[in-house]
């Protein structure tokens, strides 16, 4: 591997059929629909996939050569559910019996990772809720609350931008109880964590697999749990990617009513 280009060598029994390059997305969760007792499952999805060149001089033996400009940071979270996603530049290889993923994970940027907002105030009139937002490598936001309501929070949502992800990833930025100031910040993550590949069978994810999304976290480094409280606790690997991000003001009231509203964030 140099600063032109990166190349990897596949070893296995058989020689490739295809060869295929683009942004992998691989996506965990719980499936509570099929049994008694929730089951752990993962399923993949190549976004914008196209063949690439490789050479199999010798049998069971593929080498991949990428130019640099085409591999970018990874992007991603683990819940404290061991639920979440990866989007990572991925090579997909496959054999007359099976398949191989491989995800390039890296944090390597040439710039901070930058928020700015499609509205720039949000406000819940009935309550005389209001937030102005800032934004910039940190985003901002100060406003203030009156009395008459159960709970008032500004929430971050992560929901990714594919067909194979149904559920959103929510981040409480600021909540109260009772009438007075909001402030809040929140910086998109740009990861810390050295370059490494992750192989797998995308067609073997889930509860069967040998392969989590809690082996993901060691090998990137991160902890799965807090070492003061011994809980779980989210980790988000990298902000960016085809995930649509929201921010919203949401004020509770009883019986399960509540006001809202929200905005876009642009994450760059």
């Amino acid at each position: 591997m140099n600063d032109q280009n990166h190349t990897f060598t596949v070893y296995g029994a058989q020689r490739p059929q295809t060869v295929n390059f683009g942004g992998g997305f691989a996506y965990f969760f719980y499936n509570y629909t099929q049994k008694e007792f929730p089951v752990w499952n993962g399923t993949f999805s190549l976004l914008q996939g196209s063949p690439i060149d490789y050479s199999a001089m010798e049998y069971g033996k593929a080498t991949v050569t990428l130019d640099s400009t085409k591999v970018f940071p990874c992007a991603g979270l683990i819940t404290h559910t061991l639920e979440g996603y990866l989007y990572a530049p991925t090579l997909h290889l496959k054999y007359s019996d099976g398949e191989v993923a491989i995800m390039l994970l890296s944090c390597k940027s040439a710039t901070p990772l930058s928020t700015s907002t499609d509205n720039p105030v949000l406000t819940v009139p009935a309550n005389e809720a209001t937030v102005t937002l800032s934004g910039g490598y940190e985003l901002r936001a100060v406003g203030s609350v009156s009395g008459g309501f159960k709970a008032t929070r500004l929430v971050l949502k992560r929901r990714p931008r594919v067909s194979i992800s149904t559920m959103g990833f929510d981040t409480t930025l600021f909540e109260t109880n009772s009438a007075g100031g909001i402030s809040a910040t929140w910086k998109p993550s740009s990861g810390s964590f050295d370059d490494c590949a992750l192989a797998f069978n995308p067609s073997k994810m889930g509860e069967s697999s040998k392969f989590s999304i809690e082996d993901l976290g060691e090998l990137l480094g991160f902890e799965p749990y807090d070492s003061e409280t011994g809980k779980s606790e989210d980790t988000v690997i990298r902000d960016g990617g085809p995930v649509e991000y929201t921010l919203r003001l949401v004020v509770d009231h009883h019986l399960g009513l509540h006001h809202s509203d929200e905005t876009r964030l642009q994450i760059a």
